[in-house]
């Protein structure tokens, strides 16, 4: 009786972890932007109260409007503290340094330590949005 109470709790939990595991990724483009900002205003919002502001926009999506600072492989700066890496995982054909450009990317956090947020999964819009 008692390895069959076994068996049955691993099951469960492996039916979970199964359906965790192949859960489909989220598609950042396709989802409603919660916020759209320039980089300062959305580092600010995390300066002035993080814990409301990791509350409101952690895991959402977001638009960012501003200039490219740095690209180093899959990953970029904005002037004015956001940095993040691209849905695709290299930098889109065209951006360059010094590029103005509209972005749409998940939150992941505030790191107070360096003064930034972090995005993922970013990926630039057109003009239409």
């Amino acid at each position: 009786m008692k390895w069959a109470a076994v068996v049955a709790v691993f099951s469960v939990v492996g039916a979970y972890a199964w359906g965790e595991l192949n859960k489909p990724h989220r598609n950042i483009a396709s989802e409603q932007p919660v916020a759209k900002f320039v980089p300062a205003d959305l580092l600010a919002v995390f300066e002035a109260d993080p814990t409301a502001a990791q509350a409101l926009y952690a895991d959402q999506a977001v638009v960012v409007f501003g200039v490219i600072s740095s690209l180093d492989g899959p990953s970029f700066s904005m002037e004015g503290g956001v940095v993040g890496n691209w849905s695709q995982g290299s930098v889109p054909q065209g951006i360059k340094v010094g590029s103005l450009l509209k972005i749409q990317a998940r939150v992941l956090a505030y790191d107070d330590l360096f003064s930034e947020v972090r995005l993922d999964q970013a990926y630039p819009l057109v003009d239409s949005k």
